[in-house]
């Protein structure tokens, strides 16, 4: 099994949702700010691979304010895949960009408000960054650039961090690597199962973290499948947020 960061940070939010995705085969439904990031990253891979500026024109309004602070188009590699092993886990990903001059590893962050802006310290414990900063091509002291911009105009703020690789690697060992292996021995368990199983055994087996259920603003994706929840209802919680009398 591979792991990618955004699985280990679904995982950590809640393993049963997780397990849900990425065991059962659940799809969770997609949004409109889904679409917008997809959307807005391919503004900004256009004009690093091509130097054109092309979309909606407010979403290339709104990320033209970080071209001053991006490689020039043509000199950096774009939407680069990466895949390696570290104490015998597969991780593999994208990094949005990676400057060939000074090896700045780039990812574009389109946010509603600079509030969801990660620090540098931050940065130094999150998986991506983490993920990242060990992804080839390696040196002594990695530099990350997260590049974030307003989706609606207010310009761009990006957080940068010099992280060495010795330090990364003990955030990798300790943080996620646990996590990583949780989910390899999850899979590997329940390799061979119906789909109808999985879910009876993910709803007996695998933890569920009540705290994630309105991580979507209305309710969890998989309440009809979780044992922990019912069927979202307008005028009603799921029952793990429901008040105990």
């Amino acid at each position: 099994m591979k792991i990618s960061a955004s699985v280990v940070k679904k995982y950590k939010a809640c393993h049963r949702r997780w397990a849900f995705g990425k065991l059962a085969g659940l799809q969770e439904p997609g949004s409109k700010y889904t679409q917008e990031g997809r959307d807005c990253h391919a503004i900004a891979e256009r004009w690093l691979s091509l130097g054109v500026l092309r979309g909606d024109p407010k979403q290339v309004a709104a990320f033209s304010e970080s071209i001053p602070i991006l490689p020039r188009p043509g000199t950096c590699g774009v939407e680069i895949p990466f895949e390696y092993v570290f104490d015998g886990v597969v991780f593999h990903g994208f990094i949005d960009a990676w400057d060939f001059t000074t090896g700045q590893k780039i990812d574009h962050k389109f946010v509603g408000s600079f509030g969801y802006a990660m620090t540098p310290a931050d940065l130094a414990v999150d998986p991506q960054a983490i993920i990242y900063a060990m992804a080839p091509p390696t040196v002594p002291v990695p530099e990350l650039v997260w590049s974030y911009v307003a989706k609606r105009g207010g310009g761009s703020r990006p957080t940068v961090l010099r992280l060495p690789l010795v330090e990364a690697e003990a955030v990798l060992r300790s943080s996620i690597l646990p996590a990583a292996r949780e989910m390899c021995e999850f899979h590997d368990a329940f390799a061979g199962q119906s789909a109808e199983t999985k879910v009876d055994l993910i709803n007996e087996l695998v933890p569920c973290n009540p705290g994630d259920c309105l991580s979507f603003g209305i309710h969890c994706p998989h309440g009809r499948e979780c044992s922990h929840t019912e069927p979202y209802h307008p005028t009603k919680e799921p029952k793990c947020h429901q008040s105990k009398n």
